[in-house]
């Protein structure tokens, strides 16, 4: 799919200008302490001054849900939301955050599938994820549990999970199953290392990918994507495909 943006995007030099081709940063952990992304509300908003620098001007905030490690729901979800809009409304600034949730595909995940209490993305989107150990043994259930109570996943960082490293079909069929992939920027500028540097450019070639975001979880990942503009590959593979950030 050819990018839209390409005429203005893909610099002369060849160089991501900056990432406004996108806009939307539709996953980010930069809600204050309540899951491993930023603590503390000074540091969300290094995040999000350093990413609207960049370009991004609208911002997703997608916690985690992991029912043993992170409890979220809507409330505390929105509790934290509020301190930073509440700042926002405050400074006039003109970047814009709302909030939903990256959910872990488990056992858990069971009494969330009636739609109820599930946080989402524009379009009724379900922003989940499946633990790095293994797959979901019930993915492909749930994703249709999903669709039936209308609802649409979104697969987040598909080229991290090792071990489909080299399960080309087994991506196939998911988004066949009606399910967008989502690629961190970060996995395309070595971030999480070759193996996922390389799946991440292997399922943007093949027209997989619906979004790409930063899954931002800390400040020292501001300089990874700032050095990324900088990528001639990068520039070169985005350029050549569409993503529908800003269509959100």
């Amino acid at each position: 799919m050819k990018n839209l943006f390409s005429f203005n995007f893909f610099h002369r030099a060849n160089l991501l200008p900056d990432y406004s081709f996108l806009g939307t940063d539709i996953h980010s952990h930069i809600l204050p302490g309540i899951d491993d992304g930023a603590q503390t509300l000074t540091e969300s908003f290094q995040l999000l001054n350093g990413l609207s620098e960049l370009g991004f001007e609208r911002f997703y905030a997608t916690p985690h849900v992991i029912a043993d490690r992170y409890p979220n729901t809507p409330e505390t979800i929105q509790s934290a939301l509020k301190k930073i809009t509440d700042v926002i409304s405050n400074r006039g600034d003109t970047f814009h955050v709302e909030a939903a949730a990256e959910y872990l595909i488990d056992e858990s995940f069971e009494h969330l599938l009636d739609g109820k209490g599930i946080m989402t993305l524009p379009g009724k989107r379900v922003l989940i994820e499946m633990p790095f150990v293994a797959p979901s043994p019930n993915m492909e259930e749930y994703i249709f549990k999903l669709q039936v109570n209308g609802l649409h996943p979104v697969m987040a960082h598909p080229e991290r999970y090792n071990y489909w490293q080299n399960e080309t079909e087994e991506w196939k069929r998911v988004v066949k199953l009606g399910c967008e992939l989502q690629v961190n920027l970060l996995s395309l500028f070595g971030y999480y290392g070759k193996g996922a540097r390389n799946r991440a450019f292997d399922l943007i070639n093949k027209g997989w990918v619906s979004f790409l975001a930063t899954d931002i979880h800390n400040v020292q990942q501001l300089s990874v994507l700032k050095a990324g503009l900088k990528d001639r590959s990068v520039a070169k593979l985005l350029s050549e495909h569409e993503f529908f950030n800003n269509r959100l």
